[in-house]
């Protein structure tokens, strides 16, 4: 047992250096050398203590990757995501070593590891996409395989870099002339890229109508990482910045499209059906119109028109009157009220422009 501690610590600080490659530390060059640390940890392990490395690597990777679940939504989010998420790291061990008796095991384990990457970016919760190797690629020399390849497959390229780098040490120790071959393919993997940058990422010649896109950027209080407690400030932020846009008197024409940092408004969408179809039976097709009701009462003042959202059944007790409580929860400066005169719902309109929620209203 003594002896297994040294191999564990071997993996875990190879998490650490993967780590190391990601945001806020942005060291590029030490996500495939993390990666060969976990690959010489399991040399020859069975298949219990791959298991167990590929643990401890995932583990402490996604602990440092993810730390901000921490403080965005609770200490114990954080550790039951990287606990479930570490179930795909071991998996990854357990086939990263039975590939390794295949010739050009390399290939085949990167692979692997690519493999788990996509699987724990899918599964379980929706999965955590956060800190696949291909995103570690942004600023190394490596990068310009992603114009070509992607996301995922430049992953798989960082990846064989590390299998590659575990290859060339095992050959060293053994003074081994055969580690030349697995040292020039790291040469080849990462100076052909940047060698050919100017041919791989080509600037746009494209002709024809040119659109004006413009990129906003949303900021919260505190240090900002409270993005689930402060959502409905994120949206509020986002939403103002492109009515500026839109209504700019600096003599530049308007964008013909704004685009939200990350995949915000999809995020947003989807989680507005989850909520929704929590509490109310709806088809899918019926949620998605009530959530994008619900993001146009939000950007209300960027429309020419606006459409009524009409809620009926056939029979009572439908779910009616539950759908407006929750649509209350959601959209902009509501005003939910079920009996109102005419004088007053003018004057409320005037002063406070409210999203109007009327409830057994003909």
């Amino acid at each position: 047992m003594a002896g297994e501690r040294p191999i564990i610590l071997t993996a875990a600080a190879g998490g650490a250096t993967t780590a190391l490659g990601f945001p806020p530390f942005d060291l590029p060059w030490l996500a495939p050398v993390g990666l060969a640390m976990l690959v010489l940890a399991l040399r020859e392990a069975s298949a219990t203590r791959a298991a167990l490395l590929g643990a401890a690597h995932a583990a402490v990777f996604l602990g440092m990757t993810l730390w901000w679940l921490a403080e965005a939504i609770s200490p114990f989010a954080w550790a039951a995501m990287v606990a479930a998420q570490s179930v795909w790291g071991a998996l990854a061990g357990v086939a990263m070593v039975r590939v390794r008796r295949l010739h050009g095991w390399q290939l085949w384990a990167a692979g692997v590891f690519t493999a788990a990457e996509s699987a724990r970016a899918a599964v379980p919760w929706g999965g955590v996409p956060w800190g696949r190797l291909g995103y570690s690629a942004v600023d190394a020399p490596w990068s310009a395989w992603v114009a070509v390849i992607g996301v995922a497959a430049t992953g798989t390229v960082v990846a064989l870099l590390g299998c590659l780098i575990a290859s060339v040490v095992e050959h060293a120790t053994r003074r081994s002339l055969r580690g030349l071959v697995p040292a020039a393919a790291v040469v080849a993997l990462v100076a052909v890229p940047a060698m050919a940058r100017g041919v791989l990422v080509a600037p746009n010649q494209a002709t024809g109508p040119v659109a004006r896109i413009a990129i906003v950027q949303g900021e919260l209080p505190g240090s900002g990482r409270e993005v689930v407690a402060n959502h409905r400030a994120l949206t509020e932020v986002l939403v103002g910045q492109t009515r500026q846009l839109a209504a700019s008197d600096t003599g530049r024409p308007a964008p013909d499209l704004v685009v939200w940092p990350g995949d915000d408004l999809g995020d947003i969408l989807d989680q507005t059906v989850d909520f929704v179809r929590r509490f109310v039976v709806l088809t899918l097709d019926q949620a998605h119109t009530v959530a994008l009701w619900v993001v146009h009462t939000h950007a209300i003042d960027a429309a020419e028109m606006t459409p009524y959202l009409a809620i009926g059944s056939a029979p009572w007790r439908a779910g009616k009157t539950r759908l407006l409580e929750v649509l209350a929860q959601l959209v902009h400066t509501v005003w939910f009220t079920d009996r109102v005169s005419a004088a007053v719902l003018v004057r409320k309109i005037d002063k406070e422009s409210p999203t109007l929620l009327l409830d057994e209203v003909d």
